[in-house]
Parts: C-alpha cells; sequence; structure tokens
C-alpha cells in the first residue's frame, strides 16, 4: 500500500472524524431534547411510523449500494465513458425506486399504519401527518443517493463531512425552534426534518454539477450497464429486504407487545449505538473506494494489506470507546437523557455487542462486493437473519424478555462473520484465514482485556458519579492505547507515527 494511498485515507478519516464529533456533540444534545419537548409517547410515534417508510427504502439501500461499487469500479478502472454511464443510469434507477416507494407507501403503509399499528388516542392524525413528510423525505433521500455515491467514490470526504455538519446544524435549529412553535411539535418537527432533508438534496446537486464531469445527464438509458447494475442489486436486494425487515420488524413486535415507550427505548438505543458506531465505520468508509479500486486493479496484495490493517484499527477505534461506555452506561444514559426510558441500558449493550461482530463483517464484505460474487452471501446473510423475527415473536408470545429481539442477532452475525471469511478467502489470492483473524480480530479483541479489568475494578472502589466516569475513561482509554500500540508490529507503528506527523502538519497549515 502506497503512501499516498495511506495519506489519502488518513486524512479523508480525520474530516469524518471531525463529521462525527460536531454531529454526535449536537445528536447528544438534540435526542435529549426532543425527547423531552415531544414526550416519550410522541417520541415513539415518530420512530415507529419512520420505521415503515424505512422499511420501504430497503430499494433505496440496495441500488445505493450497487451505485457505489459501480462508481468506485470504474474510478479505479480510470473508465472516464463507463463512469458517466453509470451516473446517469444510476439516477434513472433512483428516480424510478423513489416513484415505486410512493406507490407502496401510499397503499401497504398506509394501510398497515392505520389499522395495525398501536398510536395513543387521539394522536393517529398527527401520526399520518409525520408518515406522509416521511415519505416524501424518504424520496428525496433516494434520488440524492447517486450524488452521494459520487462523493464517495471521489474521496471527497471534506464535503462529505461539511454536508453532514450543516445537516446537524441544521437539526441544532429545529430544536430551538420546536421549543417555541405554537403548532403540534411531532408535525412541525417532521416538517422541519424534512426541510433539512430537501435542502441537503440541493447541496449534493449543486457540488456533484460543478465538481465531476461525469455528473451531467441525459434522457438516454444504456441497457448493458443498467441490466449489469440491476443484476448486481438482484441479490443485493434479497440480503437487504431480509436485514430491513428484521430491523423494523423488530420495531414492530415492540410495539405490538410493549408499546411506545418500549419503542422510545429502542430508538434511543439505536440513536446511542448509531454516534458508538461511528468510531470505527469512518475508518472503514475512507478505506472502501481503496479496497474497491485496487480489486479494479487486481492488486491483491495491497487489497489484503488494505482491509486487514482497516479491520485491526476500526475494532480498536471501537472497543476504545465501547470498553469505558459499557461500564458507565447506567450513568452515562442518566447524565444525558436525565428520565431513561426501561429496557434502553440492556438495549444498548446488546447492540453494541452485536455491531461489533457486524464492524468485522462490514469490511469482508467489501471484498464481495468489488467481487460481485454476492448470490450465496445474500442467501445465507439475508436468511437467517429475518429468522430472527419469527423466532422473536415466539418468544414473546410466551412471554419471554424483549432483549430476545436483540440476543438473536448475535447468532446471526456470527454465522455471517464466518461465511464472510469463507468466500474472503476464495477471492482474495494469498489470503490466510486464521492469521486474517489474527491480526484483525483477535490482537484487538486481547488488548481490551486490560482496560475491561481496570474498569471494573474501579467500579468496586470508586462511588458511581462524574469523578468515576473521568477516571474510568482516562485510566480504560490510556491501558488500551497502551496496549495497542505494543501489539502493532514495528511497520504499523511506524506507519502511524508518520501519518500522525503528516496529518499534523497539513492542518497546521
Amino acid at each position: 500500500m502506497s503512501a499516498s494511498t495511506n495519506s489519502r485515507i488518513a486524512r479523508n478519516t480525520v474530516f469524518l472524524y471531525l463529521r462525527m464529533f460536531v454531529s454526535m456533540c449536537i445528536s447528544l444534545y438534540t435526542s435529549r431534547v426532543v425527547l423531552n419537548a415531544l414526550g416519550t409517547s410522541d417520541y415513539g410515534i415518530y420512530g415507529i411510523v419512520g420505521s415503515i417508510v424505512v422499511f420501504f427504502s430497503f430499494l433505496n439501500t440496495t441500488l445505493s449500494t450497487s451505485t457505489s461499487r459501480f462508481l468506485t469500479f470504474q474510478l479505479g478502472r480510470d473508465d472516464h465513458d463507463a463512469l458517466n454511464h453509470t451516473f446517469t443510469n444510476a439516477v434513472m434507477l433512483h428516480v424510478g425506486i423513489a416513484l415505486i416507494i410512493l406507490v407502496l407507501a401510499e397503499t401497504i403503509g398506509l394501510w398497515f399504519l392505520n389499522n395495525h399499528l398501536v398510536i395513543p388516542a387521539g394522536r393517529l392524525d398527527a401520526a399520518n401527518w409525520v408518515y406522509q413528510l416521511s415519505v416524501v423525505a424518504c424520496m428525496t433521500g433516494i434520488i440524492e443517493v447517486p450524488f452521494k455515491a459520487t462523493v464517495i467514490s471521489h474521496e471527497r470526504m471534506d464535503f462529505y463531512a461539511y454536508a453532514s455538519i450543516a445537516f446537524s446544524l441544521l437539526k441544532l435549529g429545529i430544536v430551538f425552534l420546536l421549543a417555541v412553535s405554537p403548532y403540534d411539535k411531532l408535525i412541525f418537527y417532521a416538517t422541519l426534518i424534512f426541510a433539512c432533508q430537501v435542502v441537503i438534496f440541493w447541496a449534493y446537486f449543486v457540488y456533484c454539477r460543478i465538481s465531476f464531469s461525469e455528473c451531467r445527464l441525459s434522457l438516454r438509458a444504456d441497457r448493458g450497464i443498467m441490466r449489469s447494475m440491476v443484476s448486481f442489486s438482484g441479490w443485493t436486494l434479497y440480503s437487504n429486504i431480509c436485514f430491513t425487515t428484521r430491523q423494523q420488524g423488530s420495531n414492530v413486535l415492540l410495539n405490538l407487545f410493549g408499546g411506545t415507550v418500549v419503542n422510545a427505548a429502542a430508538g434511543l438505543a439505536s440513536t446511542t449505538l448509531t454516534i458508538l458506531e461511528q468510531f470505527a465505520s469512518n475508518l472503514v468508509m475512507a478505506s472502501r473506494p481503496q479496497i474497491i479500486k485496487h480489486y479494479a486493479q487486481a492488486d491483491h496484495s495491497a487489497m489484503l494489506r488494505l482491509m486487514s490493517n482497516t479491520s485491526l484499527f476500526a475494532n480498536m477505534l471501537f472497543l476504545v470507546v465501547a470498553v469505558p461506555f459499557v461500564t458507565e452506561i447506567s450513568y452515562i444514559l442518566r447524565l444525558w437523557l436525565v428520565n431513561v426510558p426501561p429496557y434502553m441500558v440492556g438495549f444498548s449493550i446488546l447492540l453494541i455487542a452485536g455491531a461489533y461482530i457486524s464492524l468485522n463483517n462490514n469490511v469482508l464484505f467489501v471484498a464481495i462486493q468489488a467481487s460481485g460474487s454476492i448470490r450465496t452471501y445474500s442467501l445465507l446473510a439475508g436468511t437467517t437473519s429475518v429468522l430472527v423475527i419469527p423466532v422473536a415473536y415466539l418468544f414473546f408470545k410466551n412471554g419471554s424478555t424483549f432483549y430476545w429481539v436483540y440476543i438473536l442477532p448475535l447468532f446471526t452475525n456470527s454465522m455471517i462473520y464466518l461465511y464472510c471469511l469463507f468466500v474472503f478467502k476464495r477471492i482474495i489470492t494469498g489470503a490466510h484465514i486464521l492469521r486474517y483473524m489474527r491480526d484483525s480480530l483477535l490482537r484487538p479483541t486481547l488488548c481490551a482485556v486490560p482496560a475491561v479489568l481496570l474498569s471494573g475494578l474501579l467500579t468496586l472502589v470508586v462511588e458511581q458519579g462524574f469523578v468515576r466516569l473521568v477516571l474510568i475513561v482516562a485510566l480504560s482509554t490510556g491501558a488500551y492505547i497502551s496496549c495497542a500500540y505494543f501489539a502493532l508490529t514495528k511497520e504499523m507503528r511506524n506507519t502511524v507515527i508518520s501519518q500522525l506527523s503528516q496529518l499534523k502538519q497539513k492542518f497546521i497549515k
């Protein structure tokens, strides 16, 4: 892996962490204020109604993955004409998807909302307003996908970070308006979130038109490219339907058996997980275009090194934050929300455990996407994931705890990881499974042992409070970083020091 590649990934990662830091601070504040302004019940309504729209947007997720893969692949091959045709056809496909989702949302989705969801008395009209605004926001986000995928494929993470920060700042403005709004706060909140989505869409549209020559649209469809994208998306479609069914089906099950209060706990737990995931997913996102480009250039050795290093450092970044957070989760959630919904602590811990496994799956899946060999993966991963819903339903029907809806995915995610390793060995020449697992998963996991032991000891000898939180964060982080530094090879340590030095010089200038 060249020095320029390392430098580009490091620079893009810094921009993504800047985005994450600003978005995280704003999200922590806005989630608390919005919860207090809307109330637990209305907050749960917004989460469950929005989940219906998310269910219909699985098509968007499918073609988003396809678009990013095809654009990045053509960039790796340096084929500008194919790149332009790919972008044009991607936009046409996403417009079609937006129209399909509109039809589904206004028929099946609207029927389900008004006839089967558990909505508190007197709030059905507000729920319908939220639903319609969410549908239009969903359509806008779908059409935005090819433009966002182009920015990411060109590795312009600076603009991507600035756009995300702008969206977070707009949501911060919504919080202040929500506090003084004389209108129904739930409807007003959904309206302003929709307006923010429209603003960000136009920002991406204008930037891509100015910055990238391939972003010139025509009304002529290229059947060859369209067929290739749809063919690739076909198997991805199945797995995404299953993943989305599991995620949103879990919300529906929690609503049917627990009501909107349990939905609020699940929604806030997901917000917590999203914040933690970004500490690691930023690095994966910054590395993804280079992994696909290495495959397009048939440079398997560079691809293998980059994937191993990406997974190693992503796991380290995740654990260095997750260990102190899980240790002090009860105190942190009370500090953040004041009134913590029931089940939220347990939901959060289980989601974090599942996310650690999924993080490793995601790195391996980049290689599977690059190769295009996704049929068997989609069948296995999708089927095992969707089976969580009927099994969880049986558990709930027999009075089992709501935690099972997040315990079961731990088993399915582990099965998917083992299969990804098997496919990875077939795709990459020279890949050694046990060595890859040792370097990318076992090494960062063992580095967490001293941090876990030290954090556990502090909980026994220091009374819970802000002082203990600071001590655990400082000492746990220090213990993990020290252990991780010595666990790296000499070459890795030198690379890390070199990249940090270069970034320091660039950003000081």
